[in-house]
């Protein structure tokens, strides 16, 4: 998956809070990314760009769904989501794809998901 972060900024002199989300790209950082983003938006107000987030800006990552498969006496990690919505739907698949093992929803993956 994506490594995004989601980031809100307060309220400023200039410009009212704002909420977005940045994902690093080739040769930019999240933080670069996610200051570009802000200063798209006060650059649409009609204002210069900062070359720092402003004061209190708060980061922090989305929520993520990981279906866990529990058979055959061991645990893995066979996907994972954004949306609870998306990670029931898939979840109902794969229990009717495999019903000889225990699928369920958790919030963290086991280990060495993400090698």
């Amino acid at each position: 998956m994506k490594n995004n972060i989601k980031f809100t900024v307060p309220p400023t002199g200039e410009v009212g809070s704002y909420s977005g989300t940045a994902c690093a790209n080739r040769g930019e950082t999240l933080a670069v990314n996610a200051l570009r983003d802000y200063n798209s938006c006060r650059a649409h107000d009609g204002l210069p760009p900062l070359k720092r987030m402003p004061a209190g800006t708060v980061y922090h990552q989305p929520a993520r769904f990981f279906i866990t498969r529990k058979g055959g006496g061991y645990r893995e990690t066979v996907d994972e989501f954004d949306t609870h919505e998306a990670a029931y739907n898939a979840l109902r698949e794969y229990r009717m794809a495999d019903p000889s093992a225990h699928h369920y929803l958790s919030p963290r993956a086991c280990r060495g998901w993400d090698d």
